[in-house]
């Protein structure tokens, strides 16, 4: 054999090394560049929205559908028309909920479901309707959810059981008022009673915190004990007439979210003083818009609320120490830049030339050192 002819398969041989390294070489490159990358991008995108990573961004149609997997099926229909209202909600995003919402109204309109909530108002005391509500604010305005509760707190005392004292408390200052509404002292005293049948029909439904009930506790004990009107209508009447009177003016669920707002009976005239701002769509807010949320419309006030109510009440929250403008620029910026398609394309780039590189080197340098090994193997 020749020395041209015995060269001819080494370069051969040579050539597939080279180009098996070479491919090679690429995917380690990608390899290497690829967190480089993503670590540079995500330096830039942390520096400016790092406090976002602490904030949970709600998504309304998972959120809804939830409520309505529970059967939340009022406070399902509640938020939609909540976040539907919202002033950055374009019509694309609140479309999204119609199906769910479609579902929701398909289910309340039965009248098997009206039967049920509107019987659990009345003779249990709980129901997430507002007709259900109404039925037991009948039954506790005129005295007979006082008397019923009563009843139920001596045969509870009778028979050793546990009796619930605030329930039994609101159910003897409620017959107090009943008294004294009939006479000269009835106007001040009517709308004391509606915020009393309020209050329990919110301890039914477990709307009132346990600061609230040993607050509650507190005044009528107080009351009880020192035997004076003037105590009594600074420290109860009062503040449940004014929550009466926001209850004549609104409605029954803005009322029981007000005072599931409020930690001490004395907060009921701050807490209605915010839930003005927001006028009927109160109880929405309330509900919707987090723990924070009467902070926050203190320091800067409603329409900012709402603007952040549309990404959870986190968001909300974040109003405490983020101005508004700046935080909603920052979600949609950060929005963007996840949903980014250059940057996405970018890094399956490296991802896919990494791949097929990576093959094809594997399967060239294979093939090449099994024919150097052929070559080179002694005769």
């Amino acid at each position: 054999m020749s020395e041209t002819e015995e060269k001819e398969p080494r370069t051969k041989v040579n050539g597939k090394l080279k180009l098996g390294i070479a491919f090679l070489s690429i995917t380690i490159g990608c390899l290497i560049a690829r967190p480089f990358w993503i670590e540079q991008q995500n330096v830039q995108h942390n520096e400016q929205y790092a406090y976002l990573d602490s904030i949970k961004i709600i998504n309304p149609v998972e959120y809804a559908q939830k409520l309505y997997d529970e059967g939340h099926y009022k406070d399902a229909q509640d938020y939609i028309a909540f976040y539907q209202n919202l002033p950055l909600v374009s019509s694309e995003e609140a479309e999204k909920l119609n199906p769910i919402l479609d579902k929701v109204l398909e289910t309340r309109a039965s009248l098997e479901y009206k039967l049920k909530e509107a019987g659990k108002g009345f003779f249990l005391g709980k129901s997430e309707e507002s007709y259900g509500k109404a039925a037991e604010f009948v039954s506790e305005f005129s005295g007979v959810g006082d008397v019923r509760d009563l009843v139920t707190a001596g045969y509870s005392y009778a028979n050793d059981k546990e009796v619930d004292l605030f329930t039994a408390g609101l159910a003897g200052a409620g017959l107090i008022l009943t008294v004294a509404s009939v006479g000269p002292q009835a106007s001040a005293t009517i709308p004391a009673k509606t915020g009393v049948a309020v209050l329990k029909i919110a301890k039914k439904i477990n709307k009132i915190s346990e600061p609230m009930q040993k607050s509650i506790k507190n005044v009528i004990a107080k009351v009880a004990k020192e035997r004076k009107k003037e105590v009594a209508f600074k420290e109860f009447v009062e503040p449940m007439a004014q929550l009466g009177q926001y209850h004549k003016r609104t409605n029954l669920t803005n009322t029981i979210e007000v005072i599931g707002k409020s930690d001490s009976i004395s907060d009921i005239p701050k807490t209605i003083k915010v839930a003005d701002q927001f006028g009927i769509q109160a109880a929405n807010v309330f509900r919707y818009s987090g723990p924070d949320v009467l902070a926050v419309t203190e320091k800067v006030g409603a329409e900012a609320v709402l603007k952040a109510s549309k990404y959870g009440p986190e968001a909300v929250s974040a109003l405490k120490t983020v101005p508004v403008d700046k935080l909603i620029n920052d979600i949609r910026a950060l929005g963007k830049i996840v949903a980014n398609p250059f940057i996405n394309m970018i890094d399956m780039i490296f991802y896919i030339v990494s791949a097929i590189c990576g093959i094809i080197g594997s399967i060239l340098g294979f093939y090449g050192l099994r024919s150097l090994m052929k070559i080179v193997k002694p005769s």
